[in-house]
Parts: structure tokens; sequence; C-alpha cells
């Protein structure tokens, strides 16, 4: 008698369960609710669906994204400004402020993609660039050109970024403890009333009518477990009595979390 094995789903971060869960609806709605006597079981889960759409729609979306952004475009014009001050040592009348500008041209150069770097990766390549023109190698060539004032406000623009990074992750575990759980909750209780409804059904009128549905479900279960295994979570046994499911997860296995 064929049944949908058990699955530890509530392992699967929250993204990787929706889109489980999408799979499983759209079989339904091939299969048709009516076929499969779900009629009533299925509605709590499609709106649980749908809730876990606009949650994780609002996971990528941050308030702090302007924000970080304009604080990546401000350090990017001082970086260029700066650049732009050591780009040309023949142009300073001195011989001295020349040869500054040309030691300083050297460390320059050896940062001149900093500005294209993607953001988080820019926030060490800036820390690193204000650290050697502090160093006593660089710090006396950087005042006698007067672009002490550009180092401290690129530091200052690179902080700046670097605390919207850190606000924005606060902010995304808020939503996904306060924002995903409720509907991803809803979603898993339905789901489990359908599976106890089908495999009810099947063991009462056998599994002819049902046998398609219970084999996609079993096959994506499958598949979902192969992603638990790379973390170690434990996944209960095959049910005896469902010979025909191959076996993903059982006692003597190591699957995982996502």
């Amino acid at each position: 008698m064929k049944q949908i094995i058990d699955f530890n789903k509530t392992k699967l971060a929250a993204e990787t369960a929706y889109q489980f869960h999408l799979g499983i609806q759209a079989r339904i709605k091939t299969e048709t609710a009516a076929k499969l006597e779900i009629t009533e079981e299925v509605i709590p889960y499609d709106n649980g669906i749908a809730r876990m759409d606009r949650a994780l729609e609002c996971l990528s979306k941050s308030a702090f994204t302007a924000k970080m952004n304009a604080a990546d475009d401000k350090r990017d014009k001082i970086i260029r400004i700066f650049q732009s001050q050591v780009a040309f040592p023949d142009a300073y009348p001195d011989a001295a402020d020349q040869e500054s500008c040309r030691r300083l041209k050297i460390i320059s150069d050896s940062y001149a993609n900093i500005a294209n770097a993607a953001q988080e990766k820019e926030t060490g390549m800036c820390r690193n660039l204000i650290q050697d023109l502090r160093s006593d190698a660089y710090k006396a060539d950087v005042t006698k050109l007067d672009l002490d004032k550009w180092v401290e406000r690129l530091e200052a623009a690179n902080e700046e970024f670097d605390a919207m990074v850190e606000n924005r992750i606060g902010e995304n575990q808020t939503k996904v403890t306060g924002g995903v759980t409720e509907p991803r909750k809803q979603t898993e209780v339905a789901y489990d009333a359908i599976v106890l409804k089908v495999n009810s059904l099947a063991v009462v009128y056998g599994d002819s009518k049902y046998a398609d549905f219970i084999d996609y479900v079993n096959a994506r279960i499958a598949y979902f477990k192969t992603i638990l295994s790379h973390k170690g979570i434990k996944q209960p046994s095959n049910p005896p009595n469902n010979p025909d499911v191959p076996s993903s997860g059982g006692d003597d296995e190591r699957p995982g979390e996502l």
C-alpha cells in the first residue's frame, strides 16, 4: 500500500521550504483537489503558501538598502577624488610634492579598482587602504599634499556603510523570525492535513486513485532530503508498508539540514 512518507521538513530553510510546497501545490492543481478529495484541506494550504510568498518577498527588501547604496556612492566619490589628487605627480610645481605624489600614486594604483569592487569586499579594501595611508611609509606624504581630510572622510563613509550592513542583517533576522514563521506554520499544518487525508483514503479505498500523487510527493521528498543531507539532520525511516519508495533516509543514514 502506497503512503506519503514522513519528512522532517521543518529543518529546511524558509526559502527552500517554500519551494518544496510550491511543487506540491502545483501537483495538486494538476491532479485536481476534487480527484484527490482534499478540496477543504487545500484551502488553508494555498493561503499559507501565498502568505509565505509575501513574507519572503519582504526579506528581499530592506529599509537600509537605499542608505547602504548612498553610503557606498559617497565613499566611491571620495576614493575617486583621492585617486585624482595623486594621478599626475608632475602637476605639482614643487619637486618635493612631486615625490610625495609619486609614492602615493604607487599605493593608489594598487587599489585602482577598489570603487568597482563588490560592496562588502570594498569595505575591507577601504580599511586596508586607510591603514596603509596612515602607516609610517605614507602618512607624511599624505599630510604634505593636504590629503588627510580625504582619508578621514573615506573612513567615516566606510564605517557608515558597514553600520548599514549590520542594521540590515538585524532587520532580516527580525523578518525571518517574525514574518515567515506564522505563515510557514500554517502551510506545514495544512500540508500535514493533506498527507493524512490522502494516506487515509489510500488505506480505505486502495491507492490506485492516489498513486500518481503519492509517487510525486515521495519523489519530491526524496529530492529535498538530499538537500537536508548536507548538514546531517536525521530523517524518519520509510514506513515498511511503502515498498515502492526508494530509500533516501533511514536509521542508518546521516541526512541533514539546509
